[in-house]
């Protein structure tokens, strides 16, 4: 288990669980403190998918529609 906290403020802190012989995280504790209370976070990975194909959309650019094509940028 890695334990990460906040420096200076010491206003929050996170604990993660992580399969040594995979590297993988399994498990995530983030707790962050607030004026009136402590907020938790708690986040389980149950499904990997190790070298799985890539949706090749994750990768797209869609321009926005005004955008320009340059191989030029206006630097002030």
């Amino acid at each position: 288990m890695l334990r990460l906290k906040s420096v200076p403020e010491n206003d929050w802190t996170e604990q993660i669980w992580v399969d040594q012989e995979r590297y993988l995280v399994l498990k995530s504790v983030f707790q962050k403190k607030t004026l009136f209370e402590t907020l938790t976070t708690i986040t389980t990975w149950r499904e990997f998918r190790i070298n799985a194909d890539l949706d090749p959309m994750i990768f797209r650019l869609v321009a926005p529609s005004d955008a320009k094509r340059t191989n030029q940028i206006q630097i002030p």
